[in-house]
């Protein structure tokens, strides 16, 4: 079983790129999928530490989110006990599934701070998505409704596309249309699937 990590910046399109894998057979773990869970497990701790973003003692995910955006110690603080609880589970998920009696061939990890966190539990390899920073921009304002200022800030918080584009094992450019990124995302499959086989 190959363990691929997949990350990209902020619309880049790597949740896209997680779909189209799955379809063509991968596994699939969704790192903030993991945390959105982890959020609810551990909603009393991120009270505790951030008592402003849950009025009346329930936490309001709107409310942490302008925190962590705008205080870096809440932010860190927050994102350490996520993450670590996010890790545990993904490295619990990956060993699970190697002990499968038939493991998958091929299983990616999709997690957007890969590099800003510094973690490998022993992946095969690193898939980053890049597009172009105006296409980026116009995606997240339709899918989440945020202004330039807000894209940028967010974008910032995480290295580079460049940065990333120089620490990946593959990339995949997705400034086109969403069939270009098929193709694309189909060829990388077959490429990586084969590879066990030569």
């Amino acid at each position: 079983m190959k363990v691929i990590a997949l990350t990209g910046s902020i619309g880049s399109g790597k949740s896209t790129v997680a779909d189209l894998l799955e379809q063509l057979g991968a596994v699939v773990i969704k790192a903030d999928e993991v945390a959105r869970t982890a959020r609810r497990a551990l909603a009393k701790e991120i009270c505790r530490l951030t008592p402003q973003s849950c009025p009346g003692g329930k936490l309001d995910d709107s409310k942490l989110a302008e925190i962590i955006f705008s205080d870096d110690d809440a932010r860190q603080r927050v994102e350490e006990l996520i993450h670590d609880w996010v890790r545990r589970y993904i490295s619990q998920e990956i060993k699970r599934q190697r002990s499968l009696r038939r493991p998958p061939k091929l299983l990616i990890v999709e997690t957007p701070l890969l590099f800003e966190k510094a973690w490998d539990p022993g992946f095969d390899g690193v898939l980053v998505v890049t597009a172009d920073d105006q296409e980026r921009m116009k995606r997240v304002a339709q899918r989440s409704g945020l202004s330039e200022a807000q894209f940028k800030a967010r974008d910032r918080l995480q290295i580079s596309q460049s940065q990333k584009a120089k620490l990946a094992d593959w990339l995949i450019d997705n400034s086109g249309s969403r069939e270009d990124l098929r193709r694309k995302v189909n060829d990388w499959f077959i490429e990586v699937i084969d590879e066990d086989k030569a």
